[in-house]
């Protein structure tokens, strides 16, 4: 008796669990995404899943078929995250690399193990009985081809993610293109010195702000003057753009003083982009002045620097 209940009862946790997951995923990206998608997207996106969620734990017919379709799409992207993150990880979007792959091998994994486990569940003959409400349809669930998985996965994709994917890719068009006359003019970079900062007692480093778009892979000149009390500490480093609405670090050289002085005050010059190599929307706020304060052979008044991906051109 024990050997026979073990499967239903398998079932059974497979079947709550697939709810309880599309129920509290279709929550949290109803209400928890506003810092990745809009409410609207979010809502579009998440309702469904709540809905699908209570459609399989009250054995809704229409539910088996596009709880197949969902769980088929999340084997896909579950092989499709690791290769997805690459991209941001080689521009140094994450300000920890480390923790944003253990995070994506984590849901990859999650995501595979719960679209593996729901399709085989909804594949079985044991579902296929408990959300056929009538003969006829029982007999159609039985005598269906492998085929309606992949019908049933592109139907939900269709219908389901893909007008979320379109209204989230105009929204964000929209954000970074503005009106220019009749038409839209694409908005370029525009790169702004922001601050200084250290690391340890003497490395300075500056923090470059994208308050434009993406859209220019060139490297491009950082000079600075005034980096040594008496005269001295020029000098120019390599940089990247940093990706739209995003901040990164470029170290310049080490601040000093003479041994013999012990407090001194400086105002270092930085220029973004000299010689204009990058194309920008802003090309008159590209120079900053810093002060930096010393107290016995260091920069006291620098704040270390935060932790920001560091775009130093290489």
């Amino acid at each position: 008796m024990k050997s026979l209940m073990q499967p239903a009862r398998k079932a059974e946790a497979v079947r709550r669990s697939l709810s309880v997951f599309f129920i509290v995923g279709g929550l949290l990206a109803t209400f928890g995404t506003e810092a990745i998608f809009s409410r609207a997207v979010g809502m579009m996106l998440g309702l469904p899943a709540v809905a699908l969620g209570i459609a399989i734990f009250r054995y809704w017919s229409l539910a088996r078929w596009a709880g197949m379709g969902a769980c088929f799409l999340l084997l896909i992207l579950a092989f499709a995250l690791p290769l997805i993150i690459t991209v941001p990880l080689e521009y140094h979007e994450f300000e920890n690399a480390r923790r944003a792959e253990y995070l994506t091998w984590a849901f990859a994994g999650a995501f595979g193990l719960i679209g593996y486990w729901g399709l085989q569940y909804f594949r079985a003959p044991a579902a296929k009985e408990a959300f056929a409400h009538s003969a006829e349809m029982l007999a159609a669930f039985r005598g269906e081809s492998s085929s309606v998985v992949v019908t049933a996965a592109l139907t939900v994709f269709c219908v389901w993610l893909m007008p979320a994917g379109i209204v989230w890719s105009e929204q964000t068009s929209a954000a970074r293109t503005p009106a220019h006359g009749a038409g839209r003019k694409p908005i370029l970079p525009d790169l702004v010195a922001t601050g200084l900062c250290r690391v340890g007692d003497s490395l300075i480093q500056v923090e470059i702000a994208n308050r434009g778009a993406g859209g220019s892979a060139a490297k491009y000149a950082v000079s600075y003057s005034a980096l040594r009390v008496g005269g001295g500490g020029s000098g120019v480093s390599s940089a990247r753009v940093p990706l739209a609405g995003t901040s990164g670090l470029v170290a310049l050289d080490h601040a000093s003083n003479p041994y013999e002085i012990d407090s001194a005050s400086l105002k270092v010059k930085v220029t973004v982009d000299t010689g204009n190599t990058v194309r920008e929307s802003n090309e008159s706020n590209n120079t900053a002045t810093f002060p930096i304060v010393f107290e016995y052979l260091s920069p006291s008044n620098l704040p270390k620097c935060p932790r920001l991906p560091e775009i130093n051109g290489q």
